[in-house]
């Protein structure tokens, strides 16, 4: 898959004028306008306003001559005062700049002032939105020793989430969730968990580049621990009305997939096992979650 890469790129460097300029479109959204200055193996160097810099054909999603594939694209242009334009892509000279178009009209960028040129959508697609704010209902079953004790019922959480700059793929984040217990012995005895939980997420965006299928789905596996705090209400005829708290450690496990449906909302669906530690024995559930999240 790289030789070819490579290849197409060599082919489509020695077919263009030397003093024509080309563009490049890499996996990230950045969108280089300039020259490919030499191809050699894997790696491309490209001098792009004023910066020569070198890329792996790995990193490289498209090539053109010219910028006419990017006309009309929504991008955003950084400039190096830290200002951010965004708008959709109408030109390109070498000398005079960029032509974006703005919402109230055309503006004209030299090429002195710009650090460099993204595509929003490219980029959200290779490293994630930058922030997500969700719900989920789970539909769970108790396990292990207190299976017998407890109804199999559904939970409620909230949740959001922010993506480390440092490392593609890894968010950290919050997520509260409720649930209301049915106790099999007696319905007069309720059982109320609420928990808090920081949580961190890996999440596997190269998936959406293998099957022509997967460019909406996004695999992820999360662990989550925190505090979580047990209400116990008991309000049997023959016991005197009983409320009993505590607050033990939850830890959840889930592995699952976020399918983007239109523009930052996607749907989440989430195998999670979950266990609340306690002294003598441990409260575990296995847990299917569906729910929507939006991403910004």
């Amino acid at each position: 898959m790289k030789m070819k890469i490579v290849s197409s790129i060599v082919c489509f460097f020695m077919s263009m004028p030397l003093y024509s300029y080309d563009s490049l479109t890499l996996l990230d959204g950045k969108i280089l306008l300039g020259k490919i200055v030499s191809v050699e193996r894997e790696k491309v160097v490209v001098e792009s306003f004023g910066k020569e810099k070198i890329y792996s054909s790995s990193e490289i999603l498209k090539t053109s001559k010219g910028a006419a594939d990017l006309k009309k694209i929504s991008v955003s242009v950084y400039l190096r005062d830290g200002t951010v334009l965004q708008g959709k892509f109408e030109d390109y000279d070498e000398e005079i700049g960029i032509l974006l178009n703005l919402q109230l009209g055309n503006i004209t960028i030299v090429p002195d002032l710009i650090e460099k040129i993204s595509d929003e959508t490219l980029t959200t697609k290779y490293y994630g939105f930058d922030a997500k704010i969700g719900m989920m209902i789970t539909y769970y079953r108790v396990i292990g020793e207190f299976r017998n004790d407890f109804d199999s019922s559904y939970a409620l959480s909230a949740y959001g989430e922010k993506n480390f700059p440092l490392v593609r793929g890894i968010s950290f984040g919050l997520d509260f969730s409720y649930r209301n217990m049915g106790y099999v012995p007696s319905e007069d005895v309720r059982y109320v968990n609420i928990s808090l939980k920081p949580t961190v997420t890996y999440s596997y965006h190269d998936f959406h580049y293998l099957f022509p299928f997967s460019e909406r789905i996004t695999p992820f596996v999360q662990l989550a621990i925190g505090p979580s705090y047990i209400h116990i209400n008991d309000e049997r005829n023959f016991v005197k009305s009983t409320r009993v708290s505590g607050i033990d450690t939850e830890m959840s496990a889930s592995a699952g997939v976020d399918v983007h449906l239109y523009r930052g909302i996607s749907f989440r669906l989430s195998p999670t096992y979950c266990v609340v530690f306690q002294r003598k024995r441990h409260f575990q559930t296995m847990a299917v979650g569906f729910g929507i999240y939006y991403g910004f």
